[in-house]
């Protein structure tokens, strides 16, 4: 995040791209869901995804990414288009 054009993130993101297979525990009963990533940090990840996700969501990541975390949360959803979202997730220990 940027705050008069300081990097206020702990966690730098670098740009990722690549194929994000997840699971929300709530609502999909195991069903794994795709996304593709734009950027990776320590703590997070953007991805776009077709699957409308909601705030505070939990996921669980399927597929290997360079980092130590499999679950997540939700923290963000911007709609870009029908059936298209951009999606902020932390990961979570």
């Amino acid at each position: 995040m940027r705050f008069n054009g300081i990097e206020r993130r702990r966690h730098p993101r670098r740009p990722h791209c690549q194929n994000v297979e997840f699971c929300l525990g709530s609502r999909t009963a195991g069903e794994i869901l795709v996304g593709a990533s734009v950027d990776l940090s320590d703590s997070g990840l953007c991805m776009y995804t077709f699957d409308e996700l909601a705030q505070g969501e939990g996921i669980e990541i399927k597929n290997a990414l360079p980092v130590p975390y499999r679950k997540a949360v939700v923290r963000w959803v911007k709609n870009y288009a029908i059936d298209l979202y951009k999606v902020g997730i932390m990961f979570v220990a």
